[in-house]
């Protein structure tokens, strides 16, 4: 019988463990991918300024910079309901493009 529940619950961890929060190198490239994939960036820029660089300035901040422009993007967590857990989940705001005199 112990050894049915062991087996039972070495097959169940990974269903339990999949909403766990993530690791940091892990959730990095979940914000990164947000920040690059969000079809609001590419609005603020005009059409001809491609995006050339993406820089992690601190927690929660991120650069574009594109051309001679580049525009802030933050994240802000989105709490989660008492009891629950989770990979974290946030939202993106954007500064307005500052451009560099040419």
């Amino acid at each position: 019988m112990k050894k049915n529940i062991v087996c039972f619950l070495l097959l169940a961890l990974p269903f339990f463990s999949s909403h766990a929060a993530l690791r940091g190198d892990g959730q990095r490239k979940v914000e990164f991918r947000a920040v690059i994939e969000n079809l609001d960036l590419t609005k603020s820029f005009s059409y001809w300024q491609l995006i050339e660089r993406v820089e992690y300035v601190s927690p929660d901040l991120y650069r574009i910079h594109a051309g001679q422009c580049f525009i802030d993007v933050s994240l802000t967590t989105i709490p989660f309901p008492e009891g629950y857990v989770g990979a974290r989940q946030f939202k993106l705001s954007y500064s307005e493009a500052q451009c560099r005199e040419e």
